[in-house]
């Protein structure tokens, strides 16, 4: 599986190119992380699903002679004996709604189940969908995709391994994808923020979390975190600075038929959490 490598900005990047930051900025690349073995998609089956109904199980007539009783028995405590008299002369044999002359408690109600969530399907340019660079910042003079489009061959080189990476993307039918990349004032912090969108909710829900699993594995407890604000999202960070002087962090979210990652790399001593959650924030609210 492949997952999302870490960020730096040294200039030996195996495989990555030169995104030509010129001499006063760093050089960034990908830095590939170990990669875990697959699991199997989220669907029906595996975890999270809800398991199937188990299968009724057959008695004997002496079981149903108890819950006969048992009914009446509960009958005659709430109704008078009423309702029990009426269900027992019942010729379908079934309870037969009746009136009572005991005080009413109210209409009761079966509880349902809470409606399941509905997926958000995104439609038109998936670029409309991306957050806006922050006042002051500056794109990258070579900046990913094609004019802020992410082809699959494109989606799959931001990955420790590009082949197993679009091997995953077209198990998921992966649709299209989206970047945006900035450099902020006084290079205090390079970002690229992506959109994957699959055909289904679904597909990008398996998507989601298989990377989870797999970006995961290469950051400890410590350095892992969840994102304020974004339901299941979290956040992977290298709090060890590179030899220009950055730290990195990828957050991974999901917002229905598309799945979003902030990549960026601050200049400082220590990881800034409230950066990129903050613009996992803004992006997850404009999907």
């Amino acid at each position: 599986m492949s997952g999302y490598p870490g960020q730096s900005y040294q200039t030996s990047s195996p495989g990555y190119a030169d995104q030509g930051y010129g001499q006063q900025q760093p050089t960034y690349y990908q830095q590939p992380q170990p990669q875990p073995g697959y699991g199997g998609p989220g669907y029906p089956g595996s975890p999270g699903y809800p398991p199937a109904a188990p299968a009724p199980s057959g008695g004997g007539g002496g079981r149903t002679l108890a819950v006969v009783l048992i009914v009446f028995l509960v009958l005659i405590v709430v109704g008078g004996g009423i309702g029990a008299a009426v269900w027992l002369s019942g010729k379908s044999g079934t309870p037969v709604a009746t009136n009572s002359t005991g005080p009413s408690t109210g209409t009761s109600v079966a509880p349902s189940a809470p409606p399941s969530p509905t997926p958000v399907a995104h439609s038109g340019d998936l670029r409309t969908y991306l957050v806006d660079p922050p006042s002051g910042s500056h794109n990258w003079s070579k900046p990913l995709g094609t004019d802020r489009n992410l082809s699959l061959d494109q989606a799959s080189e931001l990955s420790s391994d590009p082949k197993a990476r679009k091997d995953m993307l077209q198990q998921y039918n992966f649709a299209k994808g989206a970047v945006q990349c900035w450099i902020a004032s006084g290079s205090t912090s390079i970002v690229d923020v992506r959109l994957y969108q699959f055909d289904t909710a679904d597909h990008a829900d398996s998507f989601f979390r298989d990377n989870l699993d797999a970006t995961g594995s290469g950051y400890t407890s410590a350095n892992t975190s969840t994102v304020v604000g974004v339901p299941g999202a979290k956040s992977f960070s290298d709090p060890k600075k590179d030899a220009q002087g950055y730290v990195s962090v990828i957050s991974i979210g999901l917002k229905g038929d598309v799945v979003f990652v902030v990549s960026i790399g601050e200049k400082g001593d220590k990881v800034d959490l409230s950066i990129p959650d903050k613009l996992m924030q803004q992006q997850f609210a404009k999907l």
